[in-house]
């Protein structure tokens, strides 16, 4: 009887072992995962923010691209990186940044207002700074009345003409 008890328990410590063993596989997967997400977005934001430094280096600012295309009033979707940059490039310009937007809005502080999707005053354009997530943030942005959005992307490889979505 004790040699089965004993059995039993080796058979259950195994049964335990082996998932375990594959909850660590699955948590080992998910983290790999979120791993290759984030290296992803910062070689995006990297990248990004190389050509944007060439085109100051070669005289060029987002300021002229907005006034080009007679945008004076933006709102900057995302509180990262490049939304700071952006914001920083253009404060003491002639394009007036009426606010952040971020579904995390309450999490930051600025010089303008942090909002989240559903008080975004009348802009020209909302400029979105989350390059990784620009589909999905368009589709939010959709849903919440917004049909005038720019990626920082397209404008700072100058393809960027501000899309009415419809």
């Amino acid at each position: 009887m004790l040699l089965y008890i004993g059995f039993v328990s080796v058979f259950i410590l195994l049964i335990i072992i082996i998932i375990l063993g594959r909850l660590k596989i699955k948590n080992l997967k998910k983290i790999l995962e979120n791993c290759n997400a984030e290296i992803a977005r910062i070689r995006t934001n990297d990248s990004i923010l190389y050509d944007w430094l060439k085109i100051k280096q070669y005289g060029g600012t987002l300021e002229q691209y907005l006034k080009d295309n007679r945008i004076f009033n933006i709102a900057i979707y995302g509180c990262g990186v490049l939304g700071k940059v952006l914001y920083n490039e253009l404060k003491d310009t002639d394009i007036h940044v009426e606010c952040f937007i971020d579904k995390k809005y309450e999490n930051y502080s600025f010089d303008v207002p942090v909002i989240g999707l559903d008080s975004i005053p009348e802009i020209d354009v909302i400029i979105v700074s989350v390059i990784n997530y620009y589909d999905d943030i368009v589709e939010d942005l959709l849903k919440h009345g917004q049909n005038t959005i720019i990626s920082l992307e397209d404008i700072i490889y100058g393809i960027g003409v501000p899309v009415k979505h419809e």
